[in-house]
């Protein structure tokens, strides 16, 4: 009887081990000039998914705009155009909606990204070198004002009273030294962390880096020459902390517990590529690591003129692959898992995705929806928002 026991706990034992994700041992080097075969993959196969219909009872929650961001209790639209601030709880009733853009003291001009703090009620503007602070209903609270050089391309909430600022002042300087003010006062570093309170400096975050080498694009249209910049995030959420990276020195870094730890590496070396590219990090679900490489070159008559590939690595084949990643209840609906997917949650288990009205409308006209999903846009009323699809990723 003992034995049988003792069998049956190891049984248990080697089953649990079975079904837990495999660890990473080591950063995972990408060869970026490789071809790849495909993998196909359903979205709920990585991830548990549930749609949320925001509500359009009456005009004042009507919108037209994208994900600024997803809280645990607070799901935020900006109209970026308007400069209107609509807020929906998560099962989608509305909240309120503002409008501050302007050019006065208590207004915001040209935002960079905003999100709400739950706790202390309130939402954060941010721009380029100042961050407008709001309560929920709109209401001005106060100002922080950041360097006059500050060049803020990405933030997030810091937790513990802080922000967690991505400068680009000193990239800026590099490649466009007639953009730059040289002698107004900036930050050291690109990774920056400040108070919520009253944005003084709080430490940084030293990320190897090294700005002269350009991933910019040269678009040549009618005679015009255009400098173009793909999608590039530094500032990326992990389960155990955040991913960091200057894209043009390889590296991506995890950064837990005031410590850098490589996770992922380009090569070759993209300083040493004729036609660059670089990495954006990735979206951690199941088995497997999603990610885009994006090529430095402009493509002319293309929505999004710098093009990406779009990868995963299978941690268990420790293989990496093109991924077509499509959805179950809506026929050829290609979901393309990047970073940009969690960018509004800053959750790197939540991803968020606006699915627009009449995507959803034209798709049901043609057969190609089903289940709950087909049923939602079947009670859609004449006038609706579009449709948010979180994604609890496994």
């Amino acid at each position: 009887m003992r034995t049988l026991l003792i069998n049956l706990v190891a049984l248990l034992l080697l089953a649990a081990c079975g079904t837990r994700e495999k660890e990473i041992s080591g950063p995972v080097l990408f060869d970026a000039t490789r071809d790849y075969p495909e993998k196909q993959l359903l979205l709920d196969e990585v991830a548990d998914i549930t749609y949320v219909p925001l509500s359009s009872e009456t005009d004042s929650a009507l919108f037209r705009g994208t994900l600024a961001h997803v809280s645990e209790r607070t799901v935020t639209i900006h109209d970026f155009p308007r400069g209107i601030f609509y807020l929906f709880d998560r099962s989608g009733r509305y909240l309120s909606s503002f409008n501050h853009k302007g050019q006065g003291p208590e207004d915001y001009n040209f935002l960079i990204t905003a999100f709400v703090d739950e706790a202390r009620g309130e939402l954060f503007a941010i721009e380029k070198n100042r961050i407008q602070v709001y309560d929920l209903k709109g209401d001005y609270r106060r100002t922080l004002r950041l360097p006059d050089g500050a060049w803020v391309y990405e933030a997030a909430d810091g937790g513990d009273g802080s922000i967690l600022l991505v400068d680009n002042q000193e990239r800026t300087a590099a490649l466009y030294a007639g953009m730059v003010d040289a002698n107004a006062e900036e930050y050291e570093q690109p990774f920056v962390r400040i108070s919520k309170e009253d944005g003084s400096l709080i430490s940084y975050i030293t990320v190897p880096k090294d700005f002269s080498v350009d991933l910019t694009a040269t678009l040549q249209t009618a005679g015009i020459s255009a400098k173009l910049t793909g999608p590039m995030h530094r500032l990326v959420s992990h389960r155990d902390g955040l991913l960091l990276t200057n894209q043009e020195t390889d590296t991506i870094f995890l950064y837990a517990h005031d410590q850098l730890e490589p996770r992922m590496i380009h090569t070759p070396a993209v300083k040493e590529m004729s036609e660059k590219s670089f990495l954006n990090g990735y979206v951690e679900a199941g088995d497997y690591l999603f990610f885009e490489k994006v090529i430095v070159k402009a493509v002319e008559n293309r929505r999004l003129p710098v093009p990406s590939v779009y990868y995963l690595y299978d941690k268990r084949e420790n293989q990496f692959y093109e991924q077509s990643v499509g959805m179950r209840d809506f026929e050829g609906k290609r979901i393309d898992l990047t970073p940009k997917i969690i960018q509004p949650s800053r959750d790197a288990r939540l991803g968020c995705l606006l699915l627009t009205v009449d995507e959803l409308q034209t798709a049901n006209a043609d057969g190609k929806l089903s289940g709950e999903l087909k049923r939602i846009v079947d009670e859609m009323p004449e006038d609706s928002n579009d449709l948010l699809m979180l994604m609890r990723f496994k």
